[in-house]
């Protein structure tokens, strides 16, 4: 057999088993994102849930399955010896390369951009507090559960409008680190969480963006050479059958 065959094959065996683990990555993330939406209580528009948790999730589950179909068709095009089927799954191969530019694309702007972007959310939110409404009420409970005080700290209560109106110039009470033996003045703030809620919020999306960076770059590598493959096989391998 040609040597350019014979790595071309390999490239492209293992370009299916590359789908292959990213099916399982994907499916993995989702039902684990839905475990943990299962098992924890949250608000119907609780912020640190996110309806981001759950459309990635649904996003993670129908791309899982998409890539662990073109793995199996991959692996089946490329033993089976079929002519047009190589063809098609060159095919499919750029629709994914498209995807996984995508992915690259928006791992590299949640990492630049997702900070200052949840800084900004949240800001909009405690300008909107007032201790009652279903805002309000979600925030509070992100604040509890996250151990956080504000966007980037518990300074930031300072300029709205909850803290014009409080009578100690204070933060809600969900920023205190013991609720019953405090009162959310920004006088005493080793009382409060130190920690800003957008740093601790991005730290949860940092691992997954991280990971979907590596991941696409490492797809998008083995479906050029994949293409590249496929192209070497349909021209030099006259033993190729030209029939489905």
């Amino acid at each position: 057999m040609d040597l350019v065959i014979a790595v071309s094959k390999a490239v492209l065996l293992l370009l299916s088993l590359a789908f292959w683990a990213v099916a399982f990555l994907f499916i993995g993330f989702g039902g684990y994102s839905f475990y943990k939406i299962s098992t924890f209580e949250y608000h119907d528009d609780y912020l640190f849930k996110d309806s981001y948790t759950m459309v990635f999730a649904l996003v993670a589950l129908g791309f899982g399955v998409l890539f662990f179909i073109v793995g199996i068709f991959g692996m089946w095009a490329t033993c089976a010896g079929n002519y047009y089927s190589l063809g098609l799954f060159k095919n499919i191969t750029q629709f994914f390369f498209l995807v996984e530019l995508g992915i690259f694309i928006a791992s590299v702007y949640t990492l630049t951009k997702g900070l200052s972007n949840m800084a900004d959310k949240i800001h909009d939110i405690m300008q909107k507090y007032n201790g009652y409404n279903a805002q309000s009420q979600s925030l509070d409970y992100g604040q509890q559960q996250l151990q956080c005080c504000g966007a980037q700290g518990y300074f930031d209560w300072e300029f709205t409008p909850w803290f014009d109106a409080a009578a100690n110039n204070s933060a809600p009470l969900s920023c205190c680190v013991h609720p019953q033996n405090c009162t959310g003045s920004l006088e005493q703030p080793e009382d409060l969480f130190s920690e800003g809620c957008a740093g601790k919020l991005f730290e949860k999306w940092k691992k997954n963006a991280t990971i979907s960076l590596i991941t696409s770059v490492i797809l998008l590598v083995l479906t050029v050479f994949g293409k590249l493959g496929i192209t070497q096989i349909r021209n030099r391998d006259f033993n190729y059958v030209r029939l489905f």
